[in-house]
């Protein structure tokens, strides 16, 4: 399991992009930019060379200006995840109210059915679809 945080891009730990991205943004006037990112060290080695590529030209085939490629691992779950944890961000800013998991209490079956039945309710009193909704 990996621990995603939501922070500035200055905050980041552990991650080659994110190093990249920030040396860039120093360029510009570009400030506060909130980035998702995982504080997991991963084991990542150089990617091997192909036969056409050897030591002395190697610089050759690289996609960023000193950064050799790389094989990093990416469970395919961790994109979506991050996507999701971005977008709770991004509504409870809206709300403004924090993202904070810690606090969440757990919905029980009736609190969760109440509610349910109160929301087909008002569906109802405005002459609206409940199936769109839920």
């Amino acid at each position: 399991m990996t621990q995603l945080r939501i922070s500035d891009i200055q905050e980041t730990v552990e991650c080659e992009l994110a190093r990249a991205v920030r040396t860039r943004l120093k360029a510009t006037t570009v400030k506060n930019v909130t980035v998702c990112f995982s504080t997991e060290r991963t084991q990542r080695k150089l990617m091997p060379l192909k036969e056409h590529q050897t030591k002395e030209n190697a610089a050759d085939y690289v996609p960023l200006e000193n950064f050799r490629v790389r094989t990093l691992p990416v469970i395919a779950p961790i994109p979506a995840a991050m996507g999701n944890a971005l977008a709770s961000y991004v509504l409870c800013s809206l709300g403004s109210e924090p993202l904070d998991g810690s606090k969440r209490e757990i919905l029980k079956t009736k609190t969760h059915r109440k509610m349910t039945e109160e929301v087909k309710k008002w569906l109802a009193d405005k002459n609206l679809d409940n199936t769109t909704f839920l």
